[in-house]
């Protein structure tokens, strides 16, 4: 492969460094459940929720993107709720060397009224994401799992009005998985006895439809436990402005990154943390301003609740600034964290969005190039969790590797700061894969067009397990 350093100077790659967050100590190690195997891994696997069968509004694309220099083989299994039973539902696959592959599951079970799938892979190196919706505005993507768990948490769900949320179990094992759902709404925790004790079969997809039991009920928070075997869980809501699919969190966190966030006129943006625990949580959310500095945000969280932090007219964030944000929690009380973006009424693109904060970083990420019915980049931010200040690398994953490193500037990404980058021609966002590195533990996002308001289509990076 040819490397070929570029100085950035004139050339306009850089948009803006966001100053540094007031943080404590980020988390250094990456928790959420979608962590790339390394390249020189013997096989990897990811597990992917699904979305609706053919026939759906929303069926569901597998997103492969492969990091290496070499093909990646495997197999992709469809898995289905609904289907029939003698239907063909495994097909070979084959990611192109440093390039990305798109697949539609549904199309391997026609008759199936939701599809999950398994993809499994003789190499590691390769990411993988699903995505939802349709060539108009209403789409969703969101990373796939790379491992099975026994816990399960989402922050958001709804009910209200014409909108719904539904819980995705499926179950990639060998032996049937036993699981309950209990919620946080507005009345309590309630846990209804259909969502108690249910049984997912082995390659087997169960959909909880949240309406059917818990009618007309905005801010519900939901946490899946398997009392045996273990299951990936994924949620989609659909709304009159938009869809939001997210994988679960498997795992409760101290620290939130969330690397760009704007407050632009005319929409609101709120962060909703979930205490899923017995203990009282007490989180800070840490703003990095383009200038000046500010003092955190603050609330408590009771155990089984949520609380909102709204940004959005705060005194301290200047209307149509983007900063970085860290949240924390104290005293060792795990939270999982979602920031909701609503758009102006009539924006073009989708107009909400419920998009899982990072817990914790990693010091590689691939970025996947944006799938359709995508249209492009507006911008992708690094943020920076150690506590010393980290230059970045960026490699395209072309036919020849071209790589472009931010020191060769003078400026380095500060503690809990964020580099936010634009696309141009030297540096095409959303065009070709990347490869983004630092020697910090950083967190990476893509903000995706079209989009009614910054933040409202974001695309998942993949943190490369060390």
């Amino acid at each position: 492969m040819i490397s070929v350093i570029l100085i950035l100077a004139g050339t306009g790659i850089i948009d803006r460094v966001v100053a540094r967050a007031n943080f404590a100590s980020a988390a250094a190690s990456f928790d959420g459940g979608y962590a790339v195997a390394p390249t020189d891994a013997e096989s990897s696997a990811w597990y992917c929720t699904g979305g609706t069968g053919s026939a759906g509004a929303l069926p569901v694309t597998i997103v492969l993107t492969n990091s290496t220099i070499r093909d990646v083989k495997g197999s992709l299994t469809a898995d289905s709720a609904g289907g029939a039973a003698n239907s063909v539902k495994s097909v070979p696959v084959s990611v192109p060397a440093e390039g990305q592959l798109a697949i539609i599951p549904s199309q391997l079970d026609p008759s199936a009224t939701w599809v999950a799938a398994t993809v499994i892979l003789d190499a590691g190196g390769v990411s993988a994401s699903e995505l939802v919706g349709n060539a108009g505005s209403n789409w969703s993507s969101a990373p796939c799992s790379s491992e099975t768990s026994a816990s399960w948490y989402f922050p958001t769900g709804t009910t209200s009005g014409t909108a719904n949320t539904q819980i995705s179990l499926y179950n990639p094992g060998l032996t049937t998985a036993v699981v309950d759902t209990t919620f946080a709404t507005p009345n309590g925790r309630l846990q209804p006895p259909s969502d108690e004790g249910v049984e997912v079969p082995p390659g087997g997809v169960v959909v909880e439809n949240l309406a059917d039991h818990l009618s007309n009920m905005a801010g519900v928070a939901s946490t899946v436990t398997a009392r045996s075997g273990e299951v990936v869980a994924g949620e989609l809501q659909e709304t009159s402005t938009g869809v939001a699919l997210r994988l679960g969190s498997p795992a409760t966190s101290t620290s939130w990154a969330f690397p760009e966030t704007t407050d632009s006129v005319g929409s609101t943006v709120t962060f909703v943390v979930y205490d899923p625990g017995t203990q009282v949580a007490h989180v800070s959310l840490s703003l990095g301003l383009t200038q000046g500095s500010t003092s955190p945000l603050t609330t408590t969280v009771q155990p089984g609740t949520t609380a909102d932090i709204v940004a959005t007219g705060q005194a301290r964030i200047p209307q149509g600034a983007t900063y970085a944000s860290i949240l924390e929690s104290s005293g060792g009380v795990g939270v999982v964290v979602d920031r909701v973006v609503q758009a102006p009424s009539g924006s073009a693109g989708e107009q909400s969005s419920d998009v899982a904060g990072v817990p914790g970083g990693a010091k590689s990420w691939i970025v996947p190039l944006v799938p359709q019915p995508g249209t492009g980049v507006s911008s992708m931010a690094v943020e920076n969790l150690g506590t010393t200040a980290t230059p970045v690398t960026i490699s395209l994953l072309v036919s020849g590797r071209i790589e472009a490193t931010d020191s060769t500037m003078g400026k380095q990404v500060a503690p809990g700061g964020s580099l936010v980058l634009s696309p141009s021609g030297i540096l095409p966002l959303g065009v070709s894969p990347l490869m983004v590195r630092a020697e910090n533990p950083i967190v990476v996002t893509i903000d995706a067009l079209p989009a009614g308001a910054p933040g409202t289509q974001v695309l998942a990076a993949f943190p490369v397990s060390p």
